[in-house]
């Protein structure tokens, strides 16, 4: 337990204190919108291409081995953004990140939501709502950090501390313990090249249900929310005259409040049909995230942050309890690729949108068009959620309205 935290603690920092440092961070080195767009989406393409054939490995070979080498890509990764190469190795580094991250943060979801030998839904959603408090506390510390080691040592200094943590994270990783998994069917047994290749068919298979579909627009809005707070408002708190410790405090303010909404995950999905619980989970957020932009004082940000955080706060539980929900316990890890992909398109996809919209308009305009893309997306999906068999949790409660 005390490994798989630390893990967990690791990558989040890791992960949430470079995010909102690499825009600042390219366009320092003269890099123009679209250039600092396409920066970071360099993260999201390789994770999103390798992240079902990945869930494959997780079903067949356990979640360990999966992290480990993961954790380990990662360290390369904050080496090559900290290398003086400029933008190209940048977007080197961004893309080898993106591709042992989506092994690491895959390999611990899988583990998340198998379920040990007796346990029950309640048993399931408390760990991963408890488990989620850890990510909490990642992502809390992240931006500060990150903050901090920009003022102190500059961008560069920041990322070689990033590759530190990640090596910590490949200790850590050493340690984990690995849950039983379902037996695999006959056939299913190892990995190969046509098992790799075929894992895109049974992910094909598994989007045939309308419950995934409408998993992985729940989780692709989030993602994309969760991005535009981390990605793009430390641009625009950047015109503001905020310095990158004053960015790195208002993110994790935000995370901070996620805590809360996180406590109170489980008794609303007891008491509430889980597509209302998913509009509560991305309207607010989206309002809040997209707000920014008609804000300038420094308390009004925060208050802000704060909103965002309750409602996002929510998302991730949320969405891996829908997963494991509509899939087969033996596709859980190519059903967490499936949902890593939509999370790691949105990675892309919004920095490209945002970037669009800012090269025509302005800052607070993206802002504000990106909020209500996802807004839209996230009412057209909560009410489909609620139109499926057993959305109403309550005793005798009806399963569509």
């Amino acid at each position: 337990m005390l490994a798989l935290a630390g893990l967990i603690t690791c990558y989040w920092v890791g992960t949430t204190m470079i995010r909102p440092l690499v825009a600042p961070y390219t366009a320092g080195l003269g890099a123009g919108g679209l250039q600092v767009a396409a920066v970071l989406a360099a993260q999201a393409v390789p994770a999103a291409v390798l992240a079902v054939p990945a869930g494959l490995v997780a079903d067949r070979l356990g979640h360990r081995r999966l992290v480990a080498r993961g954790s380990a890509v990662t360290v390369v990764g904050g080496l090559l953004l900290a290398a003086p190469g400029g933008i190209p190795a940048i977007v080197l580094g961004q893309a080898v990140i993106g591709a042992g991250g989506v092994a690491v943060w895959l390999g611990v979801q899988g583990w998340m939501i198998a379920r040990a030998p007796g346990d029950t839904d309640a048993d399931r959603d408390r760990r991963m709502s408890n488990w989620s408090v850890v990510v909490l506390v990642g992502q809390l510390a992240g931006p500060v950090v990150g903050g901090l080691l920009a003022d102190l040592t500059g961008y560069r200094g920041a990322f070689f501390a990033f590759a530190a943590i990640a090596l910590v994270g490949v200790v850590c990783a050493r340690g984990m313990a690995e849950l039983p998994r379902p037996a695999p069917a006959d056939g299913e047994a190892s990995v190969s090249v046509r098992g790799l290749l075929g894992s895109y068919r049974t992910a094909a298979s598994l989007t045939r249900s309308p419950g995934m579909v409408l998993t992985l627009l729940v989780s692709f809005c989030a993602a994309g929310l969760l991005d535009l707070r981390t990605a793009f408002q430390p641009l625009y708190f950047h015109t503001l005259g905020l310095t990158p410790t004053v960015i790195g405090v208002v993110l994790s303010c935000g995370t901070a409040a996620g805590v809360v909404s996180r406590a109170a995950l489980v008794p609303l999905l007891r008491r509430c049909r889980i597509g209302t619980v998913a509009v509560l989970t991305l309207v607010p957020g989206a309002a809040a995230v997209g707000g920014v932009a008609f804000v300038e004082d420094l308390w009004a940000v925060f208050l802000l942050a704060g909103i965002a955080g309750l409602s996002l706060g929510m998302a991730q539980p949320l969405t891996l309890r829908l997963t494991a929900d509509v899939t087969d316990p033996r596709h859980h890890g190519v059903a967490i690729g499936l949902r890593l992909v939509a999370n790691r398109t949105a990675r892309w996809l919004d920095p490209l949108f945002f970037g669009a919209v800012l090269a025509v308009t302005s800052l607070p305009v993206a802002l504000v068009c990106t909020a209500l893309l996802v807004t839209g997306a996230a009412l057209v999906a909560g009410r489909g959620l609620n139109r499926l068999p057993g959305a109403d949790p309550r005793p005798g409660g009806p399963a569509a309205s």
